[in-house]
This record gives C-alpha cells, structure tokens and sequence, in this order.
C-alpha cells in the first residue's frame, strides 16, 4: 500500500514563505470527555490578517463535565507547534492550564488528512469580513464507538443556556466559535486554514476614459491576471505595492482593448486564487439613450424637476427624482400619492457587479425641508431593522427643489440624513448625462451630508 502524502507538511510548506503576511492564529475548537480524555469533536485552526490579541491565552468558555469549548488567539509562529501537534494527533498539548485536547480518544486510528485547496471562506471565520477564499487542508477521524453518551446533545442545550456565559443551545455555541458539527451526522474532523488576504472591492469601467477601474484590498502585493473577451487575450497588470502587514485598499487602472466586450480580473495572493471580478464592457448607457428617444434633451424630465409651481401637488417632483435615480441604473419604487402610512415617496436600489447593494431611501418636498426630518429619520431606523442590512447600505435623503441653508444642512446631518437641493440636483443631472454609475452617483449624494458643504461646492467625485 502507497503511503498516505503528508498533507499537513504540504500545507505548511505552501503558506511558509507568506507567514509575515498574517498577524495571528484563530483557534476554535468542541471536545468531549471520553474516559478521562478530552477529544475534540470539530476544530479550526486560521492564519488571519486580524491583530494578535497580546496575553491572550486558551479560553475555556465553556466548562461543563461531558463538553467544553475553547478559542484563542495565538502569535503567528504558533503554526508549527500546532501542526507538530496534529501529525502526532494532539490539538494542545502540555498548556499551563493543564488542558490535553486530544484529536483522537488514545489507541484509535489516526486522522486522515485531505489534500490541499482553495476554497470560499465559511461564514464566521473571522469577525469582520472575511476574506473570500482561504488555503486549507482538514482532517476527518474514524470511531469505532460513539464520542456521545446518551442524551448528550439534551443535556447540552439544557446547560448551555444556563451558562454562563449564556449559549442559545448547541446552535449558537456553534456561531459563536464559528464551527460546524452536525449532530448524528458528521465525523469528528479538524480545519487547518489560511486566508488569502486579497478581494476586489468594487469594479467598474470607466466609458469616457476606456478604462476598467478597479479598488482591490489586500495585505503584500498580489498579481492580477486579466482576461479580455471575447479575443481571450490574458495579461498579468502591474499591482500597486501594499503594505506587508495591514490590508489596505488601492485603486488600478487598466486600458481596456479594442473589441473587449467582457472582463475577468483574479487576483493571485499567497500564490494562490483568492477573488475573482467578471464584467460586461459597454461604452454607451442605454438608458439615456432610451431617455433621449422618449424626451430628446430631456426636457421633461427638467420640467418636473424644477418648473412645476403647483406646490398643492407635489408628484410631478416625485416622478422626476424617480426618474432621475432610474436613469442612474437603480430600479425605482415610487408611491406618489398612492403610499399609506409613512412609506417614503421613492425607494432606489442597485446591486453592485461585486454584490454591494445601495439604497437610496428618498422623500420630496417643494419647500421646508426641516419639517420632514424626525419622521423621516424614525422611518429610515425602521427600515434598517426590518432588512436587516448593513446601516451604510442605506442612504437617507430629503430631496428638495429650492435652495437650501447651510443650517438646514447642518439639522439634516444632525438626523443623520442627506439634503439635496435644486443647485445638487442639477449637478446630479449633468453628471448623469456624463454617464456616471449607479455608486458615484451614490458617492454624490453620500457627499451631501456634511453640514459643512455648501450649493456649488460639492467635490466633483467624476472627474
């Protein structure tokens, strides 16, 4: 019989020369008391870009006669000792606390470990966000008895919210340390993982200037290996340097091709594909074609915008801040009269080529802004709760036609809410005609919300 490849020394081979580009070890394990041993049942052990905790040591946080669970974050160096550990099926051996943890009960077979690969990072692995791939290679045990007694997993959820601290059950013990293990159905098992610290953070192609404009985030200097369609033309790009040790974020640009009608960018980080960013190239906005063919010049859409003086009907505003945003690439729900209750007039949203989502949360006045701020900012509160999506995704904003003061502004702010004016809307128009994105457009209005800008001298983000 062949012999069993040492995955673990493959894997430690391959992050060896990136170990500088990691800050800490993210340990998380569950372990079980069999005949006086504690074995662990699911474990990960993760190389991240989060900083060392300094003094930090193995935490028990939870303590119970059948079950415990531990996490720690260790210095970086600690890799080597841990995988010693793993290849002599040991997890922490000879700690202060006196805490054995065994990968398997002693006499039985040894872990099986399984090749190398890059894969998409489990939700939980880190608690900001994650990087989307990392390198990892996991080991899986084999029992010939169960690790449980009987009524194991009822005596666990029945002590885990009496903890303390508290755990809703088994289930939120599991998110908590960000571990999987199916009860009744997985195998004892152990993840050994490194993430791979670069992602695209948006993408989008710049028409005026024909470039693919793209803001990477990442720790060293990845390489980024592009791909034009439909011609198949691939070209490694030159990547600004990074910093060895902290993510940062970073702006490239790159010529599109004659003929390109598609993108794929990847990034390569710890010599391995760690993102990958597809978009279509198109030169012309069919929208404001479309807008050009039903309202050449668009000159109604300006007349709902800035002429109508019917201050007891205020919709034909509506519709062409409604119009406005649709033509900035959002899809557009605007309720006008028909809204009850305390529905905004218009709702905008745009899902970003990398998943970002915005929403532009708008209401519309012809004139005394302020008076639309308290109720406006509840609405925008309970709406956050009720998507429960990232506070940053939504951006709240009073659109009114006339001049604003600097001090409506500032009460606006104070709300936490955007004021867009007459003088504002009309720079929105001319940009949108410049052809600006769904996110600039987004960044425009975002802009908005310091006090401390005034009508005329907002920072062109188009330039």
């Amino acid at each position: 019989m062949a012999e069993e490849q040492d995955y673990l020394g493959e894997f430690l081979a391959r992050i060896e020369p990136y170990l500088s580009q990691w800050r800490s070890l993210k340990f998380a394990c569950m372990a079980v008391n069999l005949r006086n041993e504690w074995v662990q049942f699911a474990g990960r052990a993760t190389l991240s870009t989060e900083p060392y905790e300094p003094h930090s040591a193995l935490k028990r946080i939870v303590d119970l006669d059948y079950l415990r669970a531990y996490e720690a974050s260790f210095q970086v160096q600690t890799i080597h000792s841990l995988i010693r550990n793993l290849a002599e099926s040991m997890v922490i051996s000879e700690s202060a606390s006196g805490d054995d943890i065994r990968l398997m009960p002693t006499g039985s077979s040894p872990y099986r470990w399984y090749p190398v690969s890059v894969r998409s990072s489990p939700l939980g692995l880190n608690s900001g966000r994650p990087w989307p791939s990392i390198l990892c290679t996991y080991g899986m045990g084999s029992l010939s008895e169960s690790l449980f007694p009987s009524n194991f997993w009822n005596e666990v959820d029945r002590n885990l919210l009496r903890h303390d601290p508290p755990f809703n059950r088994y289930v939120g013990l599991c998110a908590n340390l960000g571990l999987d293990y199916k009860q009744l159905q997985s195998t004892p098992h152990f993840e050994l993982c490194a993430e791979l610290p670069a992602r695209f953070v948006s993408g989008d192609v710049n028409r005026k200037s024909k470039c693919l404009e793209l803001r990477a985030e990442y720790v060293g200097t990845p390489e980024l290996v592009i791909e034009w369609f439909p011609t198949h033309q691939t070209k490694k790009e030159s990547v600004p340097r990074g910093d060895p040790e902290v993510p940062k974020s970073y702006q490239i640009n790159v010529t599109v091709p004659p003929g390109a009608t598609e993108v794929e960018a990847k990034l390569i980080a710890v010599g391995e594909e760690s993102h990958t960013f597809s978009l279509r190239v198109k030169w012309e906005n069919i929208l404001l074609r479309l807008c050009e063919f039903f309202d050449p010049g668009q000159t109604d859409l300006s007349h709902f915008l800035f002429d109508e003086i019917n201050l007891k009907n205020v919709n034909p505003f509506e519709l062409g801040v409604a119009k406005l945003l649709g033509l900035a690439g959002y899809a557009v729900l605007w309720f006008g009269r028909g809204k009850k209750g305390s529905l905004p007039d218009i709702v905008a949203y745009v899902q970003e080529p990398l998943g970002e989502e915005r929403i532009i949360f708008g209401e519309c006045t012809l004139k005394n802004p302020a008076e639309k701020f308290s109720d406006f900012a509840k609405r925008k509160v309970d709406l956050g709760s009720y998507l429960g999506v990232p506070a940053e995704t939504i951006l709240p904003v009073v659109f009114v036609r006339n001049s604003t003061t600097v001090q409506n502004r500032r009460e606006a702010s104070e709300f936490g809410l955007v004021l867009c004016d007459g003088n504002d809307i009309r720079q929105l128009q001319d940009k949108l005609q410049s052809d600006a994105s769904p996110d600039q457009v987004f960044q425009f209005l975002q802009s908005l919300g310091s006090f401390t800008l005034i009508p005329g001298e907002v920072t062109d983000l188009f330039t």
